[in-house]
């Protein structure tokens, strides 16, 4: 390995750190101060780096609050994508994306709350993440649609009809830690009694 391969690799992880600090200082600053109050310099500042390295990384503060919906929804799919992977029991399955969401809204609640933004450049990476996390489900449901273990429902319909659910069940209630296991069983027993059609065991 040449002095300039390592020069190079060390580069680019202190530039990769910088990228993940300017997002960790984003989403810390978005739990203190919102989207609108928060600033370009905020973000720095909590960052521990100069005004000018974060147009390095990103063109406009939008873009920062893009990949952090982005990053939190495709992070959200592969677990439940990991965990649905494991089991071929499709009341499990229900349970697993049930809980995963409900554990997204608790622990990252302020990033789960921009998920209902009305700012314009924040909706299009929801649009985006949303839609990875429809496919996500129905990848993990479609063996139970096909086996009749669900109702006869066209699976997107179905797909989409959970995330009304998840939306409007967990959206005042996140971040409550100490509701998240009562909230998190009857989120359950909603997506299980609507997809399978029978009050859940």
């Amino acid at each position: 390995m040449t002095q300039h391969t390592v020069r190079t690799g060390r580069r680019e992880e202190r530039a990769a750190q910088i990228r993940a600090d300017l997002l960790a200082a984003a989403e810390r600053l978005l739990a203190e101060k919102g989207v609108e109050r928060t600033t370009i310099t905020d973000i720095t500042s909590e960052a521990g780096v100069g005004f000018g390295t974060f147009y390095n990384y990103f063109s406009s503060k939008g873009e920062v609050y893009q990949e952090l919906v982005r990053n939190g929804l495709d992070l959200l799919a592969e677990r439940i994508d990991d965990r649905c992977g494991r089991t071929g029991d499709h009341r499990e399955r229900l349970r697993i994306a049930a809980e995963e969401v409900a554990d997204f809204a608790v622990q990252r609640s302020d990033l789960f709350h921009l998920l209902f933004t009305t700012n314009s450049d924040v909706h299009s990476a929801v649009k985006t993440g949303v839609e990875g996390l429809t496919r996500c489900l129905e990848g993990c449901l479609r063996d139970g649609f096909d086996a009749g273990a669900y109702q006869s429902v066209a699976p997107s319909l179905a797909v989409r009809a959970m995330i009304g659910i998840f939306a409007f069940v967990l959206r005042p209630l996140a971040g409550d830690r100490g509701n998240r296991e009562a909230v998190t069983a009857s989120l359950i027993r909603l997506i299980q009694g609507a997809v399978i059609g029978a009050p859940a065991r």
